[in-house]
């Protein structure tokens, strides 16, 4: 009988590994599994939103500040109007532009291609047609000291001037305030969701300069 229940429990042990052991260790097996696929799509998308966030800063020109000099830098302003993707820089532009009576929603539907990038010319269509009063866009050469800074200056004493910036190939789209001896007020909608402002003279502005969006009146 000793030897019949050894053998027995033998049995039974042989049988809890093949079955009901060997489903836990199955099923052990598949957790870990599951749980290195786990890990690994969090790397992937921790990978994938670091490469984003790169590739948002690039487009926007890795704005803000734009110049060495510029001071009262803030972020979240009441009077900036924050971009909602990391390419929608020039409709968040337009609605400070015409201080809130176009949104940037409303560009953006005007404007669909403004969700995969910078299009002044196009921007200024857009803020005519959803205004119906006359936009354009004036054209400056890269790198080069030119009298767009001029210009700025003399339409920004009036009202709010768009500003196209440009950095190594990239545009990036800013709204200007005049203020005294030549000092400007830069509305910028970047970081998105939050924007900034911050001042500078505008000469530091000579050579960044692709164009400016002005109102005619």
């Amino acid at each position: 009988m000793k030897g019949g229940f050894a053998a027995a429990k033998a049995a039974g042990g042989l049988k809890a590994l093949t079955g009901t052991g060997a489903k836990g260790i199955l099923a052990g097996t598949r957790r870990n599994a599951l749980n290195a696929a786990k890990g690994l799509r969090q790397s992937v998308k921790g990978i994938g939103g670091a490469f984003r966030a790169f590739g948002a800063k690039l487009a926007a020109g890795g704005s803000g500040p734009w110049a060495a000099r510029a001071t009262d830098y803030v972020e979240g302003a009441a009077t900036v109007v924050a971009q909602s993707s990391a390419v929608s820089c020039g409709p968040a532009t337009g609605e400070m532009l015409t201080h809130g009576a176009v949104s940037q929603d409303e560009l953006l539907r005007i404007l669909p291609m403004a969700k995969k990038g910078v299009d002044p010319s196009a921007l200024a269509d857009g803020l005519s047609r959803a205004t119906q009063q006359t936009w354009i866009q004036t054209i400056g050469r890269e790198g080069v000291k030119n009298d767009e800074v001029a210009t700025l200056l003399h339409f920004a004493q009036d009202d709010r001037v768009g500003i196209v910036l440009i950095d190594s190939g990239n545009l990036h789209v800013v709204a200007a305030e005049g203020l005294d001896n030549g000092m400007i007020r830069i509305l910028d909608p970047w970081p998105p969701g939050v924007g900034s402002s911050y001042s500078l003279h505008a000469s530091d502005l000579d050579g960044r300069i692709h164009s400016l969006l002005v109102q005619l009146k």
